[in-house]
Protein backbone atom coordinates (compact mmCIF):
# COMPACT_ATOMS: atom_id res chain seq x y z
CA UNK A 1 0.00 0.00 0.00
CA UNK A 2 1.26 3.44 -0.92
CA UNK A 3 -0.28 6.61 0.47
CA UNK A 4 0.59 10.27 0.11
CA UNK A 5 -0.35 13.46 1.89
CA UNK A 6 0.02 16.78 0.13
CA UNK A 7 0.73 19.65 2.52
CA UNK A 8 1.43 23.30 1.94
CA UNK A 9 4.95 24.52 2.58
CA UNK A 10 5.38 26.77 5.59
CA UNK A 11 6.77 30.28 5.14
CA UNK A 12 10.12 29.16 6.58
CA UNK A 13 10.34 26.43 3.92
CA UNK A 14 9.34 28.82 1.16
CA UNK A 15 12.15 31.22 2.05
CA UNK A 16 14.68 28.43 1.42
CA UNK A 17 13.58 27.43 -2.06
CA UNK A 18 12.85 28.83 -5.46
CA UNK A 19 9.19 29.62 -5.98
CA UNK A 20 7.58 27.14 -8.33
CA UNK A 21 3.95 27.68 -9.18
CA UNK A 22 2.10 24.39 -9.33
CA UNK A 23 -1.54 23.46 -9.15
CA UNK A 24 -2.06 20.12 -7.44
CA UNK A 25 -5.35 18.28 -7.86
CA UNK A 26 -6.14 15.41 -5.48
CA UNK A 27 -8.93 12.98 -6.30
CA UNK A 28 -10.58 10.49 -3.94
CA UNK A 29 -9.43 7.49 -5.99
CA UNK A 30 -5.78 8.10 -5.03
CA UNK A 31 -4.92 10.02 -8.17
CA UNK A 32 -2.83 13.16 -7.87
CA UNK A 33 -2.39 15.52 -10.81
CA UNK A 34 0.36 18.13 -10.83
CA UNK A 35 -0.27 20.96 -13.30
CA UNK A 36 2.89 22.96 -13.97
CA UNK A 37 2.97 26.05 -16.18
CA UNK A 38 5.92 26.06 -18.59
CA UNK A 39 7.20 28.16 -21.44
CA UNK A 40 8.36 26.44 -24.61
CA UNK A 41 11.37 27.57 -26.64
CA UNK A 42 9.12 29.57 -28.99
CA UNK A 43 7.70 31.34 -25.86
CA UNK A 44 4.37 29.54 -26.11
CA UNK A 45 2.93 29.00 -22.65
CA UNK A 46 1.66 25.55 -21.83
CA UNK A 47 0.56 23.63 -18.78
CA UNK A 48 2.26 20.28 -18.36
CA UNK A 49 0.29 17.74 -16.34
CA UNK A 50 1.78 14.74 -14.59
CA UNK A 51 -0.40 12.05 -13.05
CA UNK A 52 0.55 9.94 -10.03
CA UNK A 53 -1.47 7.02 -8.68
CA UNK A 54 -1.49 5.97 -5.02
CA UNK A 55 -3.72 3.67 -3.01
CA UNK A 56 -5.10 6.84 -1.43
CA UNK A 57 -4.18 10.53 -1.34
CA UNK A 58 -4.89 13.18 1.27
CA UNK A 59 -4.61 16.95 1.29
CA UNK A 60 -3.53 19.28 4.07
CA UNK A 61 -7.11 19.68 5.36
CA UNK A 62 -7.54 15.99 6.25
CA UNK A 63 -7.13 15.18 9.93
CA UNK A 64 -4.64 12.65 11.26
CA UNK A 65 -7.60 10.68 12.66
CA UNK A 66 -9.20 10.38 9.21
CA UNK A 67 -5.90 9.35 7.63
CA UNK A 68 -5.37 6.73 10.36
CA UNK A 69 -8.92 5.39 9.90
CA UNK A 70 -8.44 4.94 6.15
CA UNK A 71 -4.86 3.63 6.14
CA UNK A 72 -3.56 2.01 9.32
CA UNK A 73 -6.71 0.98 11.21
CA UNK A 74 -7.75 -1.71 8.68
CA UNK A 75 -4.28 -3.29 9.00
CA UNK A 76 -4.37 -3.19 12.80
CA UNK A 77 -7.85 -4.75 12.85
CA UNK A 78 -6.66 -7.42 10.41
CA UNK A 79 -3.75 -8.40 12.68
CA UNK A 80 -5.88 -8.43 15.86
CA UNK A 81 -8.34 -10.76 14.13
CA UNK A 82 -5.49 -13.28 14.13
CA UNK A 83 -4.61 -13.03 10.47
CA UNK A 84 -1.06 -12.87 9.16
CA UNK A 85 0.46 -10.06 7.15
CA UNK A 86 2.89 -10.99 4.40
CA UNK A 87 5.15 -8.67 2.51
Amino acid sequence: MIYTRIVLLSSSHLSLCIHIYLHIEIQRNGRVYVHEPKTKVDLTRIIETQAFVFDDAFDSHETNELIYARTIKPLVDFVFEGKLLKY
